[in-house]
């Protein structure tokens, strides 16, 4: 938003987003490739198919949406070498950095850890103990740096309309189903050219 502010709405902006976008998911796919594949030339494959295909094909445009995944990838990178306490509480708390871009897509990663510590803690090593510290570190490393992101927000507006919280927008939605099947069907309308009805 200070951007916004000094430069205005350029499309400059937008454009420095995606290419910033771009290096940063390549810089932080290589990493992690270097930690899994062993041919250091192969290592380059993986970023270079999202780089041509991603860029391409998934339309990249430099809305939050794209901005998330970054994070997930961090949380990934930070877990690979070990799964110490310090470690789940990074990869929990970059977590809630993409849950501060795109709510869903940090909590899902979080849930996709706590399966996989629940896999190697629980399953492979028999280490209950050890799983349920884990679990409660990347859950309140998650849900602190959370809610310090969210705070300022919420002081700035502290009582919303029942149509502005986000918890009842899912909700209220799914219920209205007319507006679903108007979107649906005015969407593949519009695909094959027909007029609205």
């Amino acid at each position: 938003m200070r951007l916004v502010r000094v430069f205005g709405g350029q499309i400059l902006i937008v454009n420095a987003v995606i290419i910033g976008h771009g290096l940063a998911a390549a810089a932080i796919g290589l990493a992690i490739s270097r930690k899994l594949v062993t041919d250091r030339l192969a290592a380059y494959l993986p970023p270079a198919i999202y780089i041509f295909f991603g860029f391409r094909w998934f339309g990249l445009d430099g809305e939050h949406r794209m901005i998330s995944p970054l994070f997930i990838y961090g949380a990934v990178l930070v877990l690979l070498p070990a799964r110490s306490t310090t470690r789940v509480a990074v990869a929990g708390a970059l977590c809630a950095g993409a849950s501060f871009f795109t709510q869903q897509r940090g909590l899902l990663a979080m849930a996709a850890i706590g399966l996989f510590l629940l896999f190697e803690q629980g399953v492979v090593e028999r280490a209950f103990g050890t799983l349920l510290r884990s679990w409660a570190v990347l859950t309140a490393a998650f849900a602190a740096v959370l809610i310090i992101l969210v705070a300022p927000f919420v002081q700035q507006k502290p009582a919303l309309k029942g149509s502005e919280r986000h918890d009842l927008f899912i909700a209220s939605y799914s219920k209205d189903q007319t507006t679903t099947a108007l979107y649906c069907s005015s969407y593949h309308r519009e695909d094959k050219g027909l007029p609205e009805r």
